[in-house]
């Protein structure tokens, strides 16, 4: 938050153990639409080193929620976001 979002830009996020993941969820509660990206990346990596790509997932303007279903469940205890289009020059929510 508090910083305009650019294509390339990304965060990560530690889940602090290896889990099995089939599905991410970005919950956007209370943020605007125009404060989201609308193609994201999804990357994910079991030592925070090395990342695997996911594929390219619509962000939803519409509603709080955008899920991320993957094809097949990854092991992964770090997931992370990259910015491939956005709706404009508002904030990274």
């Amino acid at each position: 938050s508090g910083t305009g979002k650019v294509v390339g830009m990304r965060f990560s996020v530690d889940m602090l153990t290896t889990k099995l993941c089939s599905r991410f969820r970005i919950n956007h509660q209370g943020v605007s639409a125009g404060d989201r990206a609308t193609l994201v990346t999804l990357e994910t990596s079991t030592d925070g080193t090395n990342w695997t790509n996911r594929g390219n997932f619509a962000v939803s303007t519409s509603v709080d929620d955008s899920d991320f279903d993957l094809s097949s469940p990854v092991q992964a205890r770090y997931f992370r976001l990259v910015i491939v289009t956005t709706n404009g020059s508002g904030w990274w929510s």
